[in-house]
């Protein structure tokens, strides 16, 4: 019996330790009254920055975005959110694109 719990314990932390490690990617495309960007997001953090007209941007730029509105998230749907409502005010949006497979 002893055998069994412990056998239980080590597939439910490896079960749970892979899951900490997977990495969740998904692609977002702003757009404001004059410019428009798309955010490559990994687990609720921008890691890429890449513009219609200037293309991809520098790392300065994707942490500064990461500091100011991204602290803590670990969701890409909450990050695609709060991006959305921080472009609100300059009549923007952001909304998920989905790639075919």
């Amino acid at each position: 019996m002893k055998k069994i719990c412990l056998c239980f314990i080590v597939l439910v932390l490896v079960g749970c330790g892979n899951k900490k490690n997977e990495i969740i990617r998904d692609e977002i495309s702003c757009v404001t009254e004059d410019s428009s960007f798309n955010l490559i997001l990994e687990n609720g953090q921008i890691v890429k920055y890449i513009d219609s007209i200037d293309g991809e941007l520098g790392q300065e730029t994707v942490d500064i975005l990461n500091n100011e509105h991204l602290v803590g998230v670990k969701n890409n749907d909450e990050a695609l959110n709060i991006m959305s409502n921080a472009l609100r005010d300059l009549n923007g949006k952001c909304e998920k694109v989905f790639v075919q497979e």
